[in-house]
C-alpha cells in the first residue's frame, strides 16, 4: 500500500461501522435493563478478527500481526463476574464457547477443544499437566482453484502463531520454507517492527534464541495434545498431502542457530 489517502478513506469507513455497532449494542443493553433481565443475562462482546488498515502495508486480515489478530472480548454477568476486572493473559476465540457453557451451568456438556475462561476471571487457574496460559493460532495460506489444485505451496507464509505473555512467534508449517520466522516482544515493540530473530536467526542473541525455543516447545506440545485419534497434526492428509505432518515439520524447523542446551 502506497496511497495514504486510500488508507485514510478505509479508516473513516471502518471507524464509522465501529460507531454503528457501538450504538446498536447500547440499544440491546438498554432493552435488557427495561425488561429486568440484566442480572441473569450473560453478555459477550467480541469479534472474529481485526483489520490491518494500512499497518505493515496491508489492508485486511490474513496475518498474525496485532492489528489483525487482536480483538475485543468483554463479558458481563452481574454478581458472578466482577465489574471492571481485566485479564492480561492471552486468550483465544475457541474458549468462548466453553466459557458460555460454564457460566450457564452446562460445563458437563463441553466436548470442545476450548477451555472456559472462568479460571482467569475467578483467579483459580491451575494445571499441572501442561501450560494453559498461551495461545496458538493457525491458518492455511492455500486456496482451492476448483480443479483439485491449490493456489500455493504449504509454508509460503507463516502458518502458526504462538503467544505467551508479551512474546509472539510466527513460523511456517514447512521445515524447509525459506520464509522468515518472526518473533516479537509486544511490550516493547507493539507495532512489531523489530523481528528479534533477524533475517534467519543466525545473529539472534542467546536470550532471544532461548525464547524462540520455548515458544516452539509450547507449540509442539499443543500440536501433540490436539492431534487426536485422526492424527490431525501428524497425518499429511490434513495438509492435502504436502509435507510430513505439522508435528514433524515444526519439530524439524529451526532457522535460528543451535545452542548447546537444545
Amino acid at each position: 500500500i502506497q496511497d495514504v489517502d486510500s488508507v485514510k478513506e478505509w479508516m473513516v469507513s471502518y471507524y464509522a461501522l465501529v460507531e454503528e455497532v457501538d450504538h446498536h449494542v447500547g440499544q440491546l443493553l438498554d432493552k435488557l435493563d427495561e425488561a429486568g433481565q440484566t442480572k441473569n443475562t450473560l453478555v459477550i462482546f467480541t469479534s472474529d478478527h481485526g483489520e490491518s488498515l494500512g499497518s505493515h502495508g496491508r489492508r485486511g486480515k490474513g496475518t498474525f500481526y496485532e492489528e489483525s489478530i487482536r480483538i475485543p472480548l468483554m463479558i458481563r454477568l452481574p454478581d458472578k463476574i466482577p465489574q471492571g476486572k481485566a485479564i492480561d493473559t492471552p486468550t483465544a476465540s475457541i474458549d468462548v464457547f466453553s466459557t458460555i457453557l460454564d457460566y450457564t451451568g452446562n460445563k458437563i456438556n463441553d466436548r470442545s477443544d476450548g477451555m472456559s475462561l472462568r479460571r482467569f476471571i475467578d483467579d483459580n487457574n491451575s494445571n499441572n499437566a501442561y501450560d494453559n496460559e498461551f495461545v496458538v493460532s493457525e491458518m492455511d495460506n492455500r486456496n482451492p482453484t476448483g480443479d483439485g489444485r491449490l493456489t500455493d505451496k504449504l509454508g509460503s507464509k507463516p502458518n502458526f502463531m504462538v503467544v505467551k505473555n508479551n512474546w509472539k512467534l510466527m513460523i511456517p508449517k514447512s521445515a524447509s520454507s525459506n520464509k522468515r520466522d518472526q518473533m516479537y516482544n509486544i511490550a516493547i515493540d507493539p507495532f512489531e517492527m523489530n523481528n528479534l530473530l533477524g533475517h534467519n536467526g543466525a545473529s539472534a542473541s542467546k536470550e532471544n534464541v532461548g525464547k524462540a525455543e520455548h515458544l516452539k516447545v509450547l507449540l509442539h506440545e499443543w500440536l501433540e495434545r490436539m492431534n487426536g485419534n485422526k492424527g490431525l497434526y501428524s497425518n499429511p492428509v490434513f495438509n492435502a498431502g504436502e509435507g510430513h505432518g505439522d508435528i514433524a515439520e515444526v519439530e524439524s524447523r529451526r532457522t535460528w542457530r543451535r545452542l548447546p542446551i537444545w
